[in-house]
């Protein structure tokens, strides 16, 4: 009997480890999706003959799905279960991959890319959801932080492989073969993962208390500002990893784009180990609001250096770009002060809140990138698509300018001392 109870709790554990597994799958490649513009910048600017505008609108649809989806995502999952929607957001994910080379309008492209925007909102709480629901509460930590690292990986082969990738079989081709990749695991995840319990939908009683919810954090200045600050030290991260970090780095070094988008990547395991850093020193000091004012203010002297320095070989940018994302790790502390802010029953919706707003704030740096890159002149128009490094660092400004003015955004922002407000 003893022997049949330890065979059960294997068999137990090796579903958890499955499922699990195959939502941080998910999560990694979202991931690749997320980044894969910075692979093909100039493939896509010439094969929709768009200016830097219109390709950083085309980049950022991503965040505009992503956010939209952020709050609804938990909500569905919580009521139907995370097999549908878990699968739902990959399927969603390889047909806008699918979509986006299979024509030359621009519309039909951006609505591709919004919707690997809309499907990737389901993987990271998709996860977590799996990480609650089979594994005991003492390994939640350190799941949410595997997730994350995996979701690095991705980032990581979206970076110098995806752009070795592009230079061999096109980006057409690459992108079709990474959207029927997200077709296959949707299906895969819909047969293999299983939901622990089935959930009662929810009466009107139960409905009238989500929105009451939601009222009290979205009347909450302390949530907006969270939000503003996260979504403002994530904009290096989009301008430099996603989007216009490699077009810079091979022209300020005459490298191939692969090894621009390898040194890169160094900002994505930067953050990885920045973001537990930074939760440990907050926790550890009892202080949310100075230290990450310490962060904002390291990545706002870090993107000078790295737009401005003299420096024009690969290596340093790689310790640079690593550093940045050591810094912005401390975006996470505006989670903790929102939950903080607002009433402890409302946590879930707040973390839902806090990040939508993050998204839309980071979707907002790609396309003035790319405005300030027209306006400043590009040479060979919109289809040759080549900028002069001084265009190019003229545009990057925006980064220094936004992170400054995060840092003077977090001193309005109650110290929270690491205990709830209220």
């Amino acid at each position: 009997m003893n022997l049949s109870r330890k065979e059960e709790r294997g068999t137990s554990s090796k579903k958890a480890i499955l499922f699990w597994s195959l939502g941080a799958l998910f999560f990694a490649y979202e991931f690749i999706l997320r980044v894969s513009p910075n692979a093909m910048q100039k493939e896509l600017q010439s094969f929709f003959q768009i200016d830097g505008l219109l390709l950083g609108n085309l980049s950022a649809a991503f965040y505009y799905g992503y956010a939209l989806f952020q709050v609804p995502s938990g909500l569905l999952i919580d009521r139907y279960g995370v097999r549908l929607f878990l699968s739902i957001g990959a399927l969603l994910c390889g047909v806008g991959a699918i979509m986006m080379p299979l024509t030359d309008v621009y519309a039909l492209a951006w609505l591709g890319r919004f919707l690997i925007g809309s499907g990737s909102a389901f993987a990271f709480v998709g996860t977590l959801k799996i990480s609650t629901e089979w594994f005991s509460a003492d390994r939640y930590g350190f799941l949410v932080g595997l997730t994350l690292t995996l979701g690095t990986l991705g980032a990581l082969f979206g970076g110098a492989p995806l752009a070795k990738s592009v230079d061999a079989i096109g980006w057409q081709s690459s992108l079709s073969v990474i959207g029927i990749g997200g077709c296959i695991l949707a299906a895969i995840i819909y047969l293999c993962v299983r939901d622990k319990k089935s959930e009662v939908p929810q009466n009107k009683k139960e409905v009238r208390k989500v929105y009451e919810e939601i009222l009290v954090v979205v009347k909450n200045p302390q949530s907006w500002m969270a939000g503003i600050f996260s979504g403002s030290l994530y904009i290096p991260i989009g301008v430099f990893g996603e989007l216009w970090g490699a077009p810079y780095l091979v022209q300020l070094c005459g490298c191939s784009r692969a090894d621009a988008a390898a040194a890169l990547s160094a900002i994505f395991i930067g953050v990885t180990v920045g973001a537990p850093f930074y939760g440990w020193v907050s926790d550890t000091l009892k202080r949310r609001k100075s230290v990450a004012l310490s962060g904002s203010l390291i990545a706002l002297v870090l993107s000078l250096i790295i737009i401005l320095g003299p420096i024009k070989t690969l290596f340093p940018f790689f310790i640079l770009m690593f550093f940045l994302g050591v810094s912005l790790g401390s975006q996470i502390l505006m989670f903790p002060v929102a939950k903080e802010a607002n009433p402890s029953h409302v946590s879930g919706f707040t973390a839902g809140f806090c990040n939508t707003i993050t998204m839309f704030v980071a979707s907002t740096a790609q396309p003035i990138v790319g405005l300030f890159l027209d306006i400043f002149g590009g040479q060979g128009g919109t289809i040759n698509c080549i900028y002069s490094l001084e265009n190019i660092r003229s545009s990057l400004m925006i980064v220094p300018c936004i992170l400054a003015a995060a840092s003077i955004l977090v001193l309005f922002i109650k110290e929270t001392y690491a205990k709830p407000l209220d």
